[in-house]
C-alpha cells in the first residue's frame, strides 16, 4: 500500500475498474465483492524554460490517445520554482501524451506516448523549446521533381492541442514553410 495514498481524497487513489456480472434472484444469498483500490499514478517534476531557468508559469496537459477518451484530460500548473505534481485519475493510464507550454512565452514540449502503472510516481525533468519554422519540399515519387500547388497542413497530435492555422501551398518546385506553435503531424493534399 502507498503510505501517501489517502482513501478519503479521490485525487490520491485510482478509480476502481472492476466489472462483475452475476444473475441474482430474490432469495439468493448476498454476493460479497471485495475490491482492492490501487493508488493513482502521479507525475512530478520540474519544468525549465527555453533559457534553462525554472518555469514558474507553465501549464501541463495530460491526454489519452485512445479515441474513446479524447475529451478526458488532466491539467496542472507549475509552482513558482518550476516544480509540479499531478495525480492521474478518471482516465486510462496507457497511451498518454503530455504537453507542457510556458505561459510567459511560446516555448513548448510534448512527451509521449507513454504509460503509467498504479502508484507509479516518475520525476520528469522537462526542458521547453521555442516554436520554430518547418521548411521542406514535396517531391513526386515517380520522377523526384518538386510538386507545386500541394496543400501542406500541420495537424495537432491530439484534439486538446491547438495547432493553429499552420498551412501552406507548395511553390517553386515543391517548397513549403510553416510557422508552428506546437508539436504536430503533417498532412498533404494534392
Amino acid at each position: 500500500a502507498d503510505p501517501l495514498a489517502d482513501p478519503s481524497d479521490a485525487a490520491t487513489i485510482a478509480p476502481a475498474q472492476h466489472i462483475l456480472v452475476a444473475d441474482l434472484l430474490p432469495g439468493d444469498e448476498p454476493l460479497e465483492v471485495r475490491l482492492q483500490v490501487a493508488p493513482a499514478p502521479w507525475l512530478t517534476g520540474i519544468v525549465f524554460d527555453a533559457d534553462g531557468l525554472p518555469a514558474p508559469v507553465a501549464q501541463l496537459e495530460l491526454v489519452c490517445l485512445d479515441s474513446a477518451w479524447t475529451d478526458a484530460f488532466v491539467d496542472a500548473f507549475t509552482e513558482d520554482d518550476g516544480t509540479f505534481a499531478m495525480a492521474v485519475f478518471e482516465m486510462p493510464t496507457e497511451r498518454l501524451l503530455l504537453r507542457v507550454s510556458d505561459m510567459a512565452s511560446d516555448a513548448i514540449h510534448v512527451r509521449g506516448p507513454f504509460s503509467l502503472r498504479p502508484g507509479e510516481r516518475p520525476f520528469l525533468e522537462i526542458h521547453l523549446t521555442e516554436p520554430g519554422t518547418v521548411r521542406g519540399r514535396v517531391l513526386d515519387r515517380s520522377d523526384g521533381l518538386g510538386v507545386d500547388g500541394v496543400e501542406v497542413r500541420a495537424l495537432a497530435l491530439h484534439d486538446q492541442f491547438d495547432a493553429g492555422d499552420a498551412w501552406d501551398l507548395t511553390w517553386d518546385e515543391g517548397l513549403f514553410e510553416l510557422e508552428l506553435e506546437t508539436e504536430f503531424e503533417l498532412a498533404l493534399r494534392g
